[in-house]
């Protein structure tokens, strides 16, 4: 621990009477809040600029061809994060071993997803140039994820800013590329490179920290026993994950496949918007994790309040951010976007709901990861991602972005919530939503100390 952080987590506890541990994951809470705020600050201003520039037309061909890239990046990790995290929290001294052996599954993963990815693209648009070269401009990210393990390592020890550092550098160039390309008035593909630049530069810089503090990633193994052991009980997580995207960026792509480039950038305009702030509750859940990880199976009781107290800040956060964006909407749409994208206003309101569901849903996850019970989060998962589908394909041509909007918050509720009803193992979940519900409760819960 070094000079900031020491003195870091004295303000804190200075602040308010809490542990060493709880003050620890606040402060990691606080590194990754601020990679968040620099990337939605100066990252909103120009993407904002991007999508006016574009117009609605060109930001719904940028957007699409980001979705569908996107819906491949959980083949990239094979769903094995909290799998390797978990392994990670618990065996330190086996680093070598399953970092090794996790960065290469991932690899050999990313490579496959490639060419997925480019025969989907040809396959729904085999005459868009223009389509085709920005999705296989993304392949090079979906390479350069599968080689960005350090970060597991860094979540495991709670010390996100070595991470936090590599990806603000590569971040900050990608943004003075896209200030560029708006200069210059570049082709719409071009503006995609950006985000390759700004992960091959963070990958990098984060391996560079490892070397620094005399952490060899050549001399990392790899042990066939531990992947065969890891893609099992990573692979429900990975159809999970595949299944998330699905019914997370499916809607974009059907939205441009059924009514055009420019509804479907109307559309991404208002998403953009309402999932700014999905950072903060990420941000929150990660922090815990490695607290939850450390009692689950020796102090239940321990477990379930730290899952309570979770859950309640998740949801009255989400509920108090959602509130602002929808009131503020009409008003946050034309600032930004101008008259071209008003339409998206309309859809903000209802898309920012699904944050509440979002946030409960991505911290469900983890209990069953501890639990060995990750075919549940997968049935979760799939039925909501096919309702998504099914939704989409009925309400798009009656509704257009804002049906679209409405199935995913449907979609949302049923996987973050209502399906944790019909599973035994997810069924105190369920219950522990409407117990934060009640404000007064709720709030006592969180400052309780411990």
């Amino acid at each position: 621990m070094n000079q900031l952080e020491q003195i870091t987590i004295a303000v804190i506890r200075k602040v308010a009477p809490i542990s060493e541990a709880k003050a620890l994951m606040i402060n990691n809470f606080i590194w990754l809040f601020a990679d968040k705020i620099l990337r939605m600050g100066v990252g909103l201003i120009v993407n904002i600029q991007i999508t006016r520039f574009l117009g609605p037309a060109g930001a719904g061909l940028f957007d699409s061809s980001i979705a569908l890239a996107g819906m491949f990046y959980p083949l990239v990790t094979l769903g094995m994060d909290s799998i390797v995290l978990r392994d990670l929290i618990k065996e330190p001294e086996r680093k070598a071993e399953i970092l090794g052996t996790a960065l290469r599954l991932r690899v050999i993963a990313a490579t496959c997803a490639i060419f997925l990815a480019m025969g989907l693209a040809f396959g729904l648009n085999p005459n868009d140039t223009d389509y085709i070269t920005m999705v296989g401009i993304q392949m090079l990210t979906l390479l350069c994820l599968g080689f960005d393990v350090p970060e597991l390592y860094y979540q495991s020890l709670t010390k996100s800013k070595y991470t936090v550092y590599a990806r603000n550098i590569g971040f900050l160039v990608a943004v003075l590329w896209k200030i560029y390309l708006l200069y210059t008035h570049a082709n719409v593909y071009w503006f995609v490179t950006a985000l390759t630049l700004e992960t091959l530069i963070g990958v990098i810089l984060a391996y560079r920290f490892l070397w620094k503090q005399g952490i060899n990633p050549l001399q990392w193994v790899f042990n066939s026993k531990l992947a065969k052991e890891m893609v099992k009980a990573g692979f429900p997580l990975l159809l999970n994950g595949f299944a998330v995207l699905v019914f997370m960026k499916i809607d974009i792509a059907m939205i441009k496949q059924m009514l055009g480039n420019k509804e479907a950038g109307i559309y991404a305009a208002a998403v953009r918007l309402s999932e700014i702030w999905y950072f903060i509750p990420f941000a929150m859940i990660a922090s815990v994790v490695p607290t939850l990880v450390k009692v689950h199976g020796t102090n239940m009781a321990s477990y379930y309040l730290k899952y309570q107290r979770l859950f309640d800040l998740l949801f009255w956060f989400s509920i108090i951010m959602g509130g602002i964006l929808a009131a503020l909407s009409d008003f946050i749409v034309l600032l930004l976007y101008k008259a071209p994208f008003a339409e998206s206003a309309d859809i903000l309101k209802l898309h920012i709901w699904s944050g509440v569901f979002v946030a409960i849903n991505t911290a469900s996850s983890y209990h069953f990861t501890y639990a060995k019970a990750q075919k549940i989060v997968l049935a979760k998962t799939v039925i909501a991602a096919a309702l998504n589908v099914v939704l989409n394909i009925y309400l798009i041509p009656i509704y257009g972005g804002w049906g679209s909007a409405l199935a995913t918050l449907i979609s949302y509720a049923v996987a973050g919530h209502f399906s944790s009803a019909f599973f035994k193992e997810s069924r105190f979940m369920f219950f522990m939503f409407y117990k934060s519900m009640n404000p007064v409760a709720a709030f006592k819960r969180i400052r309780m100390n411990g």
